[in-house]
């Protein structure tokens, strides 16, 4: 068995200890032998894929704060990694390499968010990640004919602070404003546990052929896909056709969708066809005769309605 020691002088908090430190200054990696064990019994120290902080050979739990940075490390002894954790109720969100999130804008298991200096989240601000893109322009108006103003590369995260016909108000992390094409977001936000079995099931049906009038389970047309995906993913009724299912639940915008709702088009005003959003600018339907139950880009045609059935 092998052990990562990671050297040099550290501070720890756990209960009413404390110890002052410096520098993390190299890590190695050692066998476990009779000679090596024992030095690995003080700092960082990495057993298979847990980490672990070691003072005078035992194991402690509680904050640990190395190199300007904090930790923590929770009643199995174990690092916080990827994951948030409530400490004294506050929650706190720790990075792959363990370190507390604070002072920056950072991608969770739950959605982006900015946090404070101590770590906490801040409260009613919205983030969303630039995706499907090779740059996209933030314009001085919310259309494609404005000034463009600069460019946001795939990954950047901003802050929205407004919407306006599919254009999402933007500001940078580094002070740039203005409006950008909301199809190239992605708010990395959770799937309720219902609406992850609904689309499970819608996409069961992958490759299974349209046929106008179907509910399934051999065969679809496009809102009896929808029928048959929530009625079998979360026991909700739809009504049959594609104008009378844009009636249920609450309408949301472009710029809102999240996996799970409705997507709605129309030609001359009148409803027609109905898909499933799914996140990053795809929906699952079944398109027309010949055709098959697929995925396709949401960007490709014009968005009519949207609704979210499951709240």
């Amino acid at each position: 068995m092998a052990a990562v020691i990671i050297a040099g002088s550290l501070t720890a908090f756990a209960g009413n200890n404390t110890v002052m430190a410096d520098e993390i200054s190299d890590i190695a990696v050692v066998s476990e032998t009779t000679e090596t064990r024992a030095a690995a019994k003080n700092g960082f120290v990495k057993e298979g894929n847990k980490t672990f902080y070691y003072k005078n050979g035992k194991k402690i739990k509680g904050w640990v704060e190395a190199n300007g940075e904090k930790y923590y490390f929770m009643n199995n002894f174990e690092m916080a990694q990827s994951r948030y954790r409530t400490i004294n109720k506050v929650d706190y969100f720790f990075k792959a390499d363990g370190t507390l999130v604070a002072n920056e804008v950072v991608k969770t298991t739950d959605g982006i968010f900015r946090f404070n200096a101590d770590g906490t989240k801040v409260k009613n601000e919205r983030y969303a990640e630039v995706v499907n893109c090779d740059f996209l322009a933030v314009r001085a108006e919310a259309n494609a004919k404005s000034a463009e103003k600069g460019r946001l590369k795939p990954g950047e995260l901003v802050k929205i602070t407004g919407e306006a016909n599919g254009w999402n108000k933007v500001e940078t992390l580094n002070g740039l404003n203005g409006w950008s094409n909301g199809d190239y977001f992605n708010y990395n936000e959770p799937v309720n546990a219902k609406v992850q079995k609904v689309i499970s099931v819608a996409k069961a049906q992958m490759g299974k052929p349209y046929r106008w009038g179907a509910t399934g389970p051999s065969s679809f047309d496009c809102s009896g896909l929808m029928q048959y995906a929530f009625k079998n993913g979360a026991g909700v009724s739809l009504p049959r056709v594609s104008r009378d299912q844009a009636n249920v639940g609450k309408k949301v915008s472009k710029a809102e969708l999240q996996p799970g709702d409705l997507v709605f088009f129309a030609k001359g005003g009148r409803i027609h066809h109905v898909g499933m959003y799914l996140g990053n600018d795809q929906y699952i339907h079944a398109p027309q005769t010949g055709d098959v139950v697929k995925i396709s880009k949401l960007s490709s045609r014009t968005l009519y309605t949207a609704r979210r059935v499951i709240q």
